[in-house]
Protein backbone atom coordinates (compact mmCIF):
# COMPACT_ATOMS: atom_id res chain seq x y z
CA UNK A 1 0.00 0.00 0.00
CA UNK A 2 1.79 3.32 -1.01
CA UNK A 3 1.42 6.77 1.21
CA UNK A 4 2.20 10.42 0.93
CA UNK A 5 5.79 10.63 1.34
CA UNK A 6 7.17 13.40 3.26
CA UNK A 7 10.09 15.65 2.11
CA UNK A 8 12.82 14.72 4.44
CA UNK A 9 11.76 10.95 3.43
CA UNK A 10 12.12 11.34 -0.49
CA UNK A 11 15.65 9.74 -0.75
CA UNK A 12 16.52 11.58 -3.97
CA UNK A 13 15.16 14.94 -2.69
CA UNK A 14 17.67 18.03 -3.26
CA UNK A 15 17.27 20.58 -0.74
CA UNK A 16 17.98 24.16 -0.81
CA UNK A 17 20.35 25.31 1.50
CA UNK A 18 19.53 27.01 5.47
CA UNK A 19 17.96 30.34 4.43
CA UNK A 20 18.16 33.17 6.66
CA UNK A 21 16.68 33.03 10.07
CA UNK A 22 13.44 34.92 10.78
CA UNK A 23 15.01 36.97 13.37
CA UNK A 24 17.81 38.17 10.92
CA UNK A 25 15.16 38.82 8.54
CA UNK A 26 13.04 40.83 11.38
CA UNK A 27 16.77 43.05 12.00
CA UNK A 28 17.23 43.43 8.48
CA UNK A 29 13.72 45.12 7.91
CA UNK A 30 14.72 47.49 10.91
CA UNK A 31 18.11 48.50 9.63
CA UNK A 32 16.58 49.46 6.23
CA UNK A 33 14.21 51.57 7.97
CA UNK A 34 16.44 53.09 10.27
CA UNK A 35 18.74 53.94 7.16
CA UNK A 36 15.94 56.09 5.69
CA UNK A 37 14.40 57.47 8.91
CA UNK A 38 16.78 60.87 8.79
CA UNK A 39 16.53 61.15 4.58
CA UNK A 40 13.48 62.34 2.41
CA UNK A 41 12.47 59.51 0.89
CA UNK A 42 9.86 57.71 0.89
CA UNK A 43 10.08 53.86 1.14
CA UNK A 44 7.94 50.89 0.28
CA UNK A 45 8.77 47.71 1.71
CA UNK A 46 6.48 44.84 -0.07
CA UNK A 47 5.81 40.99 1.31
CA UNK A 48 3.87 38.63 -0.72
CA UNK A 49 0.15 38.31 0.17
CA UNK A 50 0.18 34.04 0.76
CA UNK A 51 1.38 32.35 4.13
CA UNK A 52 1.88 29.55 5.03
CA UNK A 53 1.66 26.55 1.62
CA UNK A 54 0.06 23.13 1.56
CA UNK A 55 2.77 21.59 -0.63
CA UNK A 56 5.81 22.67 2.01
CA UNK A 57 3.81 21.34 4.79
CA UNK A 58 5.12 18.11 6.03
CA UNK A 59 3.23 17.68 9.24
CA UNK A 60 -0.29 18.00 7.15
CA UNK A 61 1.08 15.70 4.70
CA UNK A 62 1.27 18.50 1.40
CA UNK A 63 -2.77 18.25 1.94
CA UNK A 64 -3.53 22.11 3.83
CA UNK A 65 -1.53 24.88 4.62
CA UNK A 66 -1.15 25.56 8.73
CA UNK A 67 -3.79 27.80 9.29
CA UNK A 68 -2.98 27.94 13.11
CA UNK A 69 -0.06 28.96 12.83
CA UNK A 70 -0.61 31.61 10.60
CA UNK A 71 -3.85 32.79 13.09
CA UNK A 72 -0.82 32.71 15.79
CA UNK A 73 1.07 35.46 13.76
CA UNK A 74 -2.15 37.22 12.11
CA UNK A 75 -3.34 37.82 16.13
CA UNK A 76 0.03 39.01 17.04
CA UNK A 77 0.34 41.36 14.02
CA UNK A 78 -3.04 43.09 14.81
CA UNK A 79 -1.67 43.80 18.52
CA UNK A 80 1.85 45.04 17.05
CA UNK A 81 3.25 42.15 18.77
CA UNK A 82 6.70 42.24 17.59
CA UNK A 83 7.91 39.80 20.05
CA UNK A 84 6.28 37.30 19.26
CA UNK A 85 7.64 37.61 15.59
CA UNK A 86 10.80 37.80 16.49
CA UNK A 87 10.73 35.03 18.39
CA UNK A 88 9.95 32.29 15.87
CA UNK A 89 12.55 29.94 14.84
CA UNK A 90 13.83 28.68 11.14
CA UNK A 91 12.47 24.97 12.18
CA UNK A 92 8.89 26.86 12.80
CA UNK A 93 8.60 28.48 9.63
CA UNK A 94 9.71 25.52 7.76
CA UNK A 95 7.43 23.05 9.91
CA UNK A 96 4.00 25.30 9.16
CA UNK A 97 5.29 25.32 5.39
CA UNK A 98 6.17 29.20 5.96
CA UNK A 99 9.05 29.74 4.07
CA UNK A 100 7.59 32.36 1.94
CA UNK A 101 6.84 34.70 4.91
CA UNK A 102 10.30 35.31 5.28
CA UNK A 103 9.35 38.87 3.91
CA UNK A 104 6.57 39.43 6.34
CA UNK A 105 9.28 38.77 9.20
CA UNK A 106 11.37 41.96 7.36
CA UNK A 107 8.44 43.85 6.98
CA UNK A 108 7.46 43.42 10.65
CA UNK A 109 11.33 44.48 11.60
CA UNK A 110 10.91 47.60 9.52
CA UNK A 111 7.60 48.56 11.42
CA UNK A 112 8.34 47.89 15.22
CA UNK A 113 10.94 50.61 15.52
CA UNK A 114 8.42 53.35 15.19
CA UNK A 115 5.52 51.06 16.96
CA UNK A 116 3.67 50.85 13.63
CA UNK A 117 0.04 49.57 13.66
CA UNK A 118 -1.01 47.56 10.73
CA UNK A 119 -4.29 48.36 9.13
CA UNK A 120 -5.60 44.90 8.90
CA UNK A 121 -8.65 42.96 7.52
CA UNK A 122 -10.47 40.06 8.21
CA UNK A 123 -8.02 36.80 8.28
CA UNK A 124 -8.62 34.43 5.50
CA UNK A 125 -7.94 30.76 5.43
CA UNK A 126 -8.43 29.06 2.27
CA UNK A 127 -9.04 25.95 4.24
CA UNK A 128 -11.86 27.11 6.45
CA UNK A 129 -13.27 29.93 4.57
CA UNK A 130 -13.94 30.98 0.85
CA UNK A 131 -13.85 34.46 -0.33
CA UNK A 132 -16.72 35.48 -2.02
CA UNK A 133 -17.13 37.70 -4.96
CA UNK A 134 -19.40 40.21 -3.39
CA UNK A 135 -16.48 40.17 -0.73
CA UNK A 136 -14.02 41.07 -3.63
CA UNK A 137 -15.81 43.74 -5.21
CA UNK A 138 -16.36 45.89 -1.48
CA UNK A 139 -12.55 46.38 -1.90
CA UNK A 140 -12.74 49.62 -2.83
CA UNK A 141 -9.25 51.36 -2.14
CA UNK A 142 -7.33 51.63 -5.65
CA UNK A 143 -5.53 48.30 -6.37
CA UNK A 144 -2.38 47.28 -8.20
CA UNK A 145 -2.48 43.88 -10.13
CA UNK A 146 0.78 42.91 -11.66
CA UNK A 147 1.26 39.12 -13.12
CA UNK A 148 3.66 37.32 -15.22
CA UNK A 149 2.28 36.24 -18.28
CA UNK A 150 4.42 32.61 -18.19
CA UNK A 151 3.56 32.12 -14.25
CA UNK A 152 3.33 28.42 -13.30
CA UNK A 153 2.25 28.88 -9.85
CA UNK A 154 -0.87 31.24 -10.35
CA UNK A 155 -2.27 30.94 -13.66
CA UNK A 156 -2.68 34.97 -15.27
CA UNK A 157 -6.15 34.22 -15.57
CA UNK A 158 -6.85 35.11 -11.89
CA UNK A 159 -5.66 38.83 -12.13
CA UNK A 160 -7.97 38.94 -15.18
CA UNK A 161 -10.70 37.93 -12.83
CA UNK A 162 -10.14 39.71 -10.10
CA UNK A 163 -9.60 42.93 -12.19
CA UNK A 164 -12.99 42.33 -13.41
CA UNK A 165 -14.14 42.12 -10.01
CA UNK A 166 -12.71 45.02 -8.26
CA UNK A 167 -14.46 48.10 -9.02
CA UNK A 168 -10.87 50.33 -8.74
CA UNK A 169 -8.15 48.07 -9.96
CA UNK A 170 -5.32 48.63 -12.94
CA UNK A 171 -3.65 45.24 -13.84
CA UNK A 172 -0.10 45.32 -15.73
CA UNK A 173 1.08 41.76 -17.57
CA UNK A 174 5.09 41.55 -18.08
CA UNK A 175 5.56 39.33 -21.13
CA UNK A 176 8.35 36.52 -20.89
CA UNK A 177 7.66 36.59 -17.21
CA UNK A 178 7.39 34.19 -14.51
CA UNK A 179 6.16 33.90 -11.05
CA UNK A 180 8.43 36.40 -9.33
CA UNK A 181 7.69 39.73 -10.91
CA UNK A 182 9.14 41.84 -8.80
CA UNK A 183 12.80 39.76 -9.27
CA UNK A 184 12.43 38.91 -13.00
CA UNK A 185 11.61 42.20 -13.99
CA UNK A 186 13.05 44.02 -10.75
CA UNK A 187 13.66 47.62 -12.50
CA UNK A 188 10.15 47.96 -14.34
CA UNK A 189 8.14 46.25 -11.54
CA UNK A 190 9.74 48.84 -9.16
CA UNK A 191 9.17 51.65 -11.56
CA UNK A 192 5.41 50.63 -12.16
CA UNK A 193 4.92 50.33 -8.06
CA UNK A 194 6.52 53.92 -7.97
CA UNK A 195 4.21 55.43 -10.00
CA UNK A 196 1.40 53.99 -8.53
CA UNK A 197 2.19 54.80 -5.47
CA UNK A 198 2.62 58.43 -6.06
CA UNK A 199 -0.10 58.61 -8.26
CA UNK A 200 1.51 59.69 -11.25
CA UNK A 201 0.29 56.81 -13.23
CA UNK A 202 -3.40 57.66 -12.74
Amino acid sequence: MSRLARFAEISHEQLDPAGPTPARCFDLGRAVIRAYETTDKRVALVASSSWSHAFLCDKLWHLRPDTDADQRLYEALQKSDYDTWRQVTGRQVVEAGQHEMLNWFCLLGAMSPENMRALLTDFFAVDKSIITEDQVRAVTVPTLLVHGREDKVVPPQVSWTMVNLLPDADLHVFARCGHWTQIERAAEFNALVADFLTGSAR
